[in-house]
């Protein structure tokens, strides 16, 4: 203590306070008195008489110090029971409270703790089930003692966070990992994993990769109610290998065996059954049937529904038979039975459970029902097996896959319905259909949206590369090869190639001329060469070493080997020119009648006949390429009688004389026949 000399009083301060006591203030005591004004730290003054009464002085002062202490704890215990009075705004940072001293406040005071800050709960939070509060602020949430679900107010209504089979959202895991539930316009593609098991709906999917884990990937209408493979798959039921202990014994005739089978949640069209015997032979038969299950404890074959024929057995080997394609429902038990004529086969045989049924019936019939009053029942099993097709049923517990890609990658397309557009590809723009299967008609068109044939192209063709055809039954009609030769064949041997159309035309090259054409009115066939060719059109024989007829229509001469004539040779075109010669006498008349190549000649004689000599002259309307072989022939009695002849040092490859050594008479018409060859 100090005396201050100014006022007489003695002034006194906290380490003055806290040194006659018999122990230090804690730090949480001392910072609580502190803040509450009751232990400041400037000085407290207290008066004192100015006289030398230390001994009392000191007791004063303890006593002051004691009634510092009580004010510190009675603030203390305020604290404690009356938190929000003691706890204010801005006076703490963090506040650490025992569960065990924060208890309700008095009656009648607000029954609200207020947290300006994070609050951290080491262990659980539980809240006591309410049913929804009348008044409820944003973000208020309570536990529901009706549905047992957590709510929160969203500010509008109270949202169940319970409600439907959702059981964790928008997990966030570390950097960026897991799922987020986005809005009706999806961010980003996210990372992380996304599995889920049983069934699920997805409104829309975006992806960059589909997988089916290696299984087969199946997408199904919208009727499914159990995921399908698709219809006329082969399943089997039974035992498909021979594998198990071989038995011996006295064979298997007459011994009619059936073991137990149970279809699964597909069912299907029964289509074959299949034995494995060991030995036997190709003379020896075989037959199946299938039987219901009675339903009995243990359950043994009933009624008969389905029987094979009778067919050869396939020694050391499967045996297989068909049988009626009665329906087989899903998770349904039969038992497939199979009799034998054979005394000599054996069997392999595994263990089973209740599964065999054995009873002696001679080959050659099924009865109905397998037996009665009962089998001799066996925990074996024989390699024999049934097969059934898969098949929709119409109750929709199987349906029918509309897209069924298969772990190879074979890709099965089938509608629930048929329709004519059940299949297409368009352009980007959805303006134009590229390609289209119509299931309905059973067609395909390319380039247009529907097809009026099993194929139908427009605005396109149809290219086909060296050494490929088109085929018809099988066989190649229209065939390009590899050394640019187009061949057109008749598929059918000994059939007819059939081209209609109003003209046939062969044309060059460059189409402007037209090499062959046959028409349509007459069928007039026109050969013509676009340049003129001595070789312009040939027959030859096989070997193309005899050419046996050749056109040249350089020359315009028609070359033939041999000619046969069965019927006649007609001539035709236009009669040569003739002139009179000197012999004809003054002023006769000449005449032809024929062509370059065959005629009549007629020489009438005027009057003043005198002499022998040239009797007239006639000039080809043709030239020959060379000088040609003539034949005249007398034609009449007179001209025999005058002894006429041609005159080969006047012929020419344009003309020819008629002389005569003899005078003819006066008046007289004399007739000659004539033949012209090259």
């Amino acid at each position: 203590m100090e005396d201050d000399p100014s006022s007489g009083n003695t002034a006194v301060r906290p380490s003055d306070v806290s040194a006659p006591i018999g122990g230090a203030l804690d730090a949480d005591t001392l910072e609580a008195v502190q803040q509450q004004g009751s232990l400041a730290p400037q000085p407290v003054t207290v008066v004192m008489p100015r006289r030398p009464i230390w001994p009392l002085l000191r007791w004063i002062g303890v006593g002051i110090v004691l009634v510092v202490l009580a004010v510190a704890s009675v603030v203390l215990h305020i604290h404690r029971d009356h938190a929000k009075a003691a706890l204010e705004t801005g006076n703490f940072g963090t506040v650490k409270v025992s569960l065990a001293t924060l208890k309700q406040p008095p009656a009648g005071t607000a029954d609200t703790l207020e947290v300006n800050g994070n609050l951290q709960v080491s262990q659980s939070l539980v809240l006591t089930p309410t049913g929804q509060p009348g008044k409820a602020n944003a973000g208020q949430i309570y536990f529901d003692k009706t549905s047992n679900h957590l709510a929160f107010y969203d500010g509008t209504q109270f949202v169940d966070v319970g409600t439907g089979t959702t059981n964790i959202t928008n997990i966030l895991l570390g950097q960026g990992n897991g799922v987020q539930l986005q809005g009706s316009s999806p961010g980003s593609q996210q990372t992380g994993n996304f599995n889920v098991s049983g069934t699920g709906m997805v409104g829309s999917l975006n992806t960059s990769i589909i997988t089916s884990g290696g299984s087969t990937l199946y997408i199904n209408p919208v009727s499914i109610s159990t995921a399908a493979t698709p219809s006329g798959v082969p399943i089997t039921l039974g035992l498909t290998t021979a594998g198990g202990s071989t038995e011996s014994g006295p064979g298997w005739k007459d011994g009619m065996n059936a073991q137990k089978i149970t279809v699964g949640p597909e069912g299907g069209k029964l289509s074959s059954a299949s034995v494995m015997y060991i030995g036997g032979s190709t003379s020896s038969h075989v037959q199946f049937a299938l039987y219901e299950d009675d339903g009995d404890v243990p359950s043994k074959p009933g009624g008969r529904l389905a029987a094979s024929a009778i067919v050869s057995m396939t020694p050391d080997g499967w045996t297989t038979a068909s049988l009626p394609a009665i329906t087989l429902d899903p998770n349904t038990t039969y038992w497939l039975a199979v009799n034998t004529d054979d005394a000599t086969v054996i069997r392999t045989v595994n263990g089973g459970a209740q599964n065999y049924c054995y009873v002696f019936k001679p080959f050659g019939f099924m009865p109905d029902p397998f037996s009665a009053p009962g089998c001799f029942m066996g925990d074996l099993t024989y390699p024999l097996y049934l097969t059934y097709l898969t098949q929709g049923s119409s109750g929709g517990s199987i349906s029918q896959s509309q897209i069924t890609i298969a772990p190879d990658g074979s890709t099965l397309l089938r509608n629930s319905d048929d329709s004519s557009n059940a299949f297409q590809v368009q352009n980007a723009a959805g303006s134009n259909t590229i390609f289209n299967i119509d299931t309905i008609n059973q067609r395909i068109a390319i380039g247009k949206t529907t097809a009026s044939y099993k194929l139908d192209i427009a605005g396109g063709d149809i290219n086909l590369t060296n050494g490929h055809s088109i085929r018809f039954g099988g066989s190649p009609v229209l065939t390009v090869t590899s050394g640019a030769v187009t061949a057109l064949t008749n598929f059918i041997p000994g059939g007819v190639t059939r081209i209609q159309g109003d003209t046939f035309s062969v044309t060059d090259r460059n189409a402007t001329h037209a090499n062959l054409s046959i028409d349509d009115n007459h069928g007039n066939v026109t050969f013509s060469n676009f340049i003129d060719s001595t070789t312009a059109f040939q027959i030859q024989n096989s070997a193309g070493t005899t050419t046996i007829l050749n056109a040249d229509t350089t020359n315009s001469v028609i070359t033939i080997a041999n000619l046969a004539v069965s019927g006649h040779i007609i001539t035709s075109g236009t009669a040569p020119g003739i002139a009179a010669g000197a012999a004809a006498c003054t002023t006769p008349t000449v005449s032809v009648d024929g062509n370059d190549v065959s005629g009549t000649i007629t020489v009438t004689t005027g009057t003043g006949c005198a002499t022998s000599g040239t009797l007239a002259a006639v000039t080809f309307v043709t030239a020959f390429s060379a000088t040609p072989h003539i034949t005249l022939t007398p034609g009449s009695s007179t001209a025999l009688a005058l002894g006429a002849y041609i005159n080969n040092s006047t012929a020419t490859t344009t003309s020819f004389t008629i002389g005569t050594n003899s005078t003819p008479a006066n008046s007289t018409t004399y007739e000659w026949n004539y033949l012209v060859v090259q």
